[in-house]
């Protein structure tokens, strides 16, 4: 899944299509990634495929510099004859509804924002006691980055820094300041590798460090409501 490039076939950019003759393109959407893990094991289990790549990356970032500063991307270009992978159904075909584009209701922050306080009403919590709490669980997010070598933004921030207004934490859509959203303007990536037990005994993969995925909700409206479509899955390590 990619925001910022796409081709006909992403899929078969990185490999041989005769290595790889399942290809599917997700649809646009932040449950996407986990809708994909979904449909893998489920493809396993009924012995569709005995291995699975998820794949995806964003490149804004590069992007935006490239475009501020007229400097070509020379990166790889497909012919118009490369056939279209299938696609993930999109269940955000008609994500917003009328009323909701009439008011300028189209971006996360616009929506997100409303979630978090109706949790703050329900929860009982002031308003800086719920600020509190957000930097906090922010707080251990970061601390995570501040030790990883790969992260975007290693920074440990405090939960009071991340929690407050300041010069470099200006508020984006109340409660959120900027260190309270998700960076969209990065160059990153990611994959994981799904497979069938005896695929990975046949690899050498030890059993502990199995991975097993043992349940999956997927919830799609479609509607007089606009569309919401939500992902979530559970794993046990064996």
């Amino acid at each position: 899944m990619a925001l910022s490039e796409r081709t006909d076939d992403s899929c078969g950019v990185p490999g041989d299509r005769a290595a790889t003759p399942s290809l599917v393109t997700s649809a646009t959407g932040g449950e996407q990634p986990q809708a994909l893990v979904n449909r893998a094991a489920l493809s396993i289990a009924a012995g569709d495929h005995d291995i699975v790549l998820i794949t995806g990356g964003e490149t804004f970032r590069s992007m935006r510099s490239a475009g501020s500063t007229g400097v070509g991307l020379p990166w790889t270009e497909q012919s118009d004859s490369v056939p279209a992978a299938e696609t993930e159904p999109d269940p955000h075909a008609d994500a917003s509804h009328p009323c909701e584009l009439a008011v300028g209701a189209v971006l996360p922050t616009d929506y997100y924002p409303l979630f978090e306080n109706a949790l703050r009403g329900a929860s009982g919590r002031t308003i800086a006691e719920h600020q509190s709490t957000l930097g906090a669980l922010w707080h251990n997010f970061s601390s995570v980055a501040q030790s990883n070598p790969h992260a975007w933004n290693p920074i440990d921030a405090s939960a009071h820094q991340i929690a407050t207004v300041g010069v470099d934490n200006r508020m984006i859509s109340f409660p959120y300041t900027k260190l309270l959203n998700s960076n969209i303007w990065v160059d990153m990536a990611a994959a994981i590798v799904l497979c069938s037990v005896d695929k990975a005994r046949s690899l050498g993969i030890p059993a502990d460090r199995w991975v097993f995925p043992i349940a999956r909700r997927r919830a799609t409206t479609i509607g007089s409501s606009p569309s919401a479509t939500n992902s979530i899955g559970r794993t046990r390590s064996n």
